[in-house]
């Protein structure tokens, strides 16, 4: 975003028919919002203040990605000029504002005038929080599908605004199907505002009831309707976020100019709905369905950049946590290069990309993902996959503060995820107390939360609760009794009351196993906290060699660890320490993270 001297964004700027507000993110028509994704809207925000001035490539690319971030630049600039042109309606042949300079750069033509500062958006904190309840769908079983992709669409419409806090639809999925009580909703959700309807079908036609409830008061700001046909689903879903979105954030005129859809095939569009419905349950089978739907849709319009966008999501999905078949991975692949051809800017197919490299089968590329991550958060800043994602790499890599920044903002999105990236960081910086509290807390919020079942014994044990840890580890085992990490775990206190053979035992038991529901360098640091304990100083620094190698090369955690402190003495462990430090160092420098 552009600065003046004190640091604040600049004022709104005026050419022709158009302004242009950095303050709040707005490039408008005569009073009428234009829809520009955010980085092309800050390439025509460098363009405008730089005017008449020549903006190389290079200061764009610099300006719009910074370090960190490694992308294609020169599909990205060019992806970000057509669209700029396309919502100015301007020609390149015959520019009115946007002139091509080659082997240059570009120049804004138009005569630019500079308003008053604009207010400032709100910071995160003080943003209302809104949840978006999926829909309750009267008609056709086939037609269920609205239910959650109606929802979705106002979720990405609202968060796109910056001025909303929005749960993630896997946040009130919960909810779908039930006679919905919006006030308990609220409550539990711990939210401001309940958006909330019904969708009526009968012979292709389609009416879309939607009320939004402020809860502090518990008033129904809005009731609002929507009418369209089967045929024509994206017109209507275009519709309808519009005036849900004018209800909270309301615009200076309520039309709006006209929404280019992502694709003009209607039977497309209707599969991609039918696939958001599918893919938002993390279930194998209904995972493969939504792939099966996306091939579809990506088969009758070659084009449909969302589609391919959604299909790298389901197969990185697919192949992290449901299916371990490499094919998943590969078509992944194969759809996130096809996504990125179409629209270098997309987001979600960036977020594949991450899970995909930050994988075992991919060899956990920390940097590779970081970049992926980096630039899917510059394009969008609210995306809780991304910010998730991220904040789990950075405390694998022992970037604490960092993590902790991201953790905090995911937690207004994502309570959950960002309470329990707050206990895991909080356990690597020995705050043993304060990482129970935060995993004590996640199991209220969600008690069916796989992970925090198995992380939860973790705090205690460091703690030296060891009765509250046995009684953890016990529940765990009897929810998941082939799990590896527990078994670590069990190793632990093993060696901690003395029976140094048994841990031994346990610890060989668990080092063998290939598979975990966490991460298996996991289960290796706890194998290498029961060794070390047991007096077996080679096999624990090989455990930690392993975690080195795949996803946890965290030095900090392993120099911290008070099981690990009998191998301070140790020449292998120094060495590796050495190893790790200088891969630390160099990762913070790449990305300019603090330590």
């Amino acid at each position: 975003m552009f600065r003046d001297k004190q640091g604040e964004p600049s004022a709104a700027f005026r050419f022709g028919e158009y302004e242009l507000d950095p303050r709040r993110g707005v490039l408008s028509r005569k009073g009428i919002e234009l829809k520009l994704q955010p980085q092309p809207f800050r390439v025509l925000e460098l363009l405008v203040t730089r005017a008449p001035n020549i903006v190389t490539r290079e200061e764009l690319g610099n300006y719009i990605w910074g370090d960190g971030v490694h992308v294609d630049l020169e599909q990205s600039i060019n992806y970000c000029i057509r669209q700029i042109r396309q919502v100015l309606n301007d020609n390149a042949a015959k520019p009115r504002f946007l002139d091509t300079l080659p082997k240059q750069g570009y120049r804004f033509v138009a005569t630019v005038l500079q308003d008053q500062p604009a207010s400032a958006a709100l910071p995160l904190q003080d943003r209302p929080s809104v949840a978006v309840i999926p829909l309750k769908v009267r008609g056709p079983v086939g037609d269920q599908y609205l239910s959650v992709s109606l929802a979705e669409a106002l979720v990405h419409r609202l968060s796109s605004t910056g001025k909303l806090v929005v749960r993630p639809i896997s946040s009130v999925i919960r909810y779908a199907g039930e006679e919905l009580d919006w006030v308990r909703a609220a409550r539990e959700l711990n939210v401001d505002t309940i958006v909330e309807g019904a969708v009526q079908i009968s012979g292709g036609k389609i009416r879309v009831l939607v009320q939004v409830h402020r809860v502090s008061d518990a008033l129904t700001l809005a009731s609002l309707k929507q009418d369209g046909d089967s045929s024509n689903l994206f017109a209507l879903q275009d519709r309808l976020t519009d005036i849900v979105s004018d209800v909270l954030v309301p615009r200076e005129k309520s039309d709006s100019e006209p929404t280019i859809p992502p694709t003009k095939h209607t039977g497309a569009f209707e599969l991609y709905l039918r696939a958001v419905d599918r893919q938002v349950h993390v279930d194998k089978f209904e995972m493969a369905s939504a792939i099966e739907l996306l091939t579809r849709a990506t088969e009758l319009d070659s084009a449909f950049a969302d589609a391919w966008g959604l299909l790298a999501q389901a197969c990185a999905q697919m192949g992290s946590h449901l299916d371990s078949d490499p094919k998943w991975f590969e078509l992944g692949e194969r759809a996130i290069a096809r996504t990125l051809e179409l629209d270098p800017v997309q987001c979600t197919a960036l977020c594949a990309r991450s899970m995909i490299l930050w994988s075992p089968s991919r060899g956990f590329q920390n940097r590779a993902a970081l970049r992926a991550l980096n630039a899917a958060l510059k394009i969008d800043p609210a995306r809780p996959t991304a910010r998730h994602q991220r904040t789990a790499i950075l405390w694998h890599l022992g970037f604490h503060d960092a993590a902790e920044q991201d953790a905090k903002e995911l937690q207004a999105t994502s309570p959950v995820l960002g309470i329990m990236h707050q206990g895991a960081i909080a356990l690597q910086r020995g705050e043993f107390d304060l990482s129970a509290e935060f995993y004590a807390r996640v199991l209220e919020i969600d008690p069916n939360g796989v992970l925090n079942h198995l992380m939860a014994p973790v705090a205690v044990l460091y703690a030296g609760r060891l009765d509250e840890a046995r009684a953890a580890i016990e529940k765990a085992r009897r929810m998941f009794p082939a799990e590896s990490f527990t078994l670590g775990l069990e190793a632990i206190v093993a060696a901690i009351e003395g029976d140094p053979r048994r841990a031994e035992i346990l610890a060989d038991e668990a080092a063998r196993t290939v598979h975990s529901m966490t991460h298996t360098h996991h289960t290796w640091h706890s194998c290498a906290a029961a060794y070390a304990l047991s007096g077996k100083p080679e096999k624990a620094i090989h455990e930690l060699e392993r975690c080195g190698a795949m996803g946890l090369p965290n030095y900090r955690l392993f120099e911290a660890d008070p099981y690990l402190r009998g191998l301070h003495k140790e020449a292998g462990f120094n060495d590796l320490m050495t190893r790790l430090r200088r891969e630390h160092d160099s990762i913070r420098d790449e990305f300019g993270l603090q330590d």
